[in-house]
């Protein structure tokens, strides 16, 4: 008979109420319905940069497009990360400096002042194609954009 009670009591005491598996129910809950919020933040926060980052390379490129198109620009030399051309009779240059893509004119040889065009890049390269220069850009978020500029050779 001593065995039976003590089979009884050690039964209570592993066993859970409805009251606590109903606590333990909602605490559950509560936490599941937060670590969702957080996820699905986070989600769109990853979203929005990569959106702003690809609003940043249409806005870039139009820049360039702007100038190479309206001053009838032609390129006289292409590097693997710069690319020198003419326009409006000024020698500019498209290179990387630092983390940004930007435009400088390029005086005897070195460039002076520069003007930003692009932020938040890691790597560009340029690379002469036959219908025009072909400009790829790694971002430091790892997206690769890629842009054709059509321009003609200047014979110097």
């Amino acid at each position: 008979m001593v065995k039976s009670m003590d089979i009884k009591s050690k039964s209570k005491l592993l066993a859970f109420t409805l009251v606590e598996s109903l606590i333990n129910l909602f605490v559950t809950l509560i936490v599941g319905f937060l670590l969702f919020g957080v996820i699905n933040q986070l989600f769109h926060y990853y979203n929005t940069m990569q959106n702003d980052q690809f609003i940043k390379w249409v806005t870039a490129t139009m820049q360039i497009d702007h100038r190479l198109m309206w001053s009838e620009a032609k390129y006289y030399q292409v590097e693997k990360s710069k690319l020198y051309f003419k326009a409006n009779d000024k020698d500019y240059m498209l290179r990387q400096y630092s983390n940004q893509l930007v435009e400088s004119k390029d005086e005897f040889g070195s460039p002076k002042g520069y003007k930003p065009l692009l932020f938040g890049m890691y790597n560009i390269r340029f690379q002469e194609k036959k219908n025009g220069i072909l400009m790829e850009v790694e971002m430091q978020r790892g997206q690769i954009y890629q842009y054709v500029y059509k321009m003609e050779k200047d014979t110097r």
